[in-house]
């Protein structure tokens, strides 16, 4: 599960902040928590019979950003690239097979100096 343009969000959140202040490891909860649907998503929904169409059925706005919960899914083998402030949380394997993932970090060329 992902939440689509959230890291865009994000982004605008590190621009907004002095640089000091960006490895306060407490900044992105505190800035999300402002938001009553990001607050709403993270709270316990079981009891909520619309809480799907609410999260995935529309887009909603953050900061003028256009986010929504996606399921990500795929076939065997295949690959997903995403931003690594993409903000996602695990979803239950549904398959009868175990799900792998690695995790690797690309940089583009000249981003950073040698």
């Amino acid at each position: 599960m992902v939440i689509t343009g959230s890291h865009r969000v994000m982004a605008r959140l590190a621009a907004s902040v002095p640089p000091e202040q960006r490895y306060d490891s407490d900044l992105p909860g505190r800035y999300l928590r402002r938001d009553d649907w990001l607050r709403a998503l993270c709270r316990r929904g079981d009891d909520d019979p619309g809480r799907a169409a609410r999260f995935m059925g529309r887009d909603h706005y953050i900061d003028g950003v256009a986010v929504r919960v996606v399921e990500m899914t795929g076939q065997p083998g295949d690959v997903v690239l995403t931003h690594p402030w993409v903000l996602h949380s695990w979803s239950y394997n549904t398959g009868s097979y175990p799900r792998m993932m690695m995790t690797k970090n690309l940089f583009r060329r000249g981003m950073f100096p040698a």
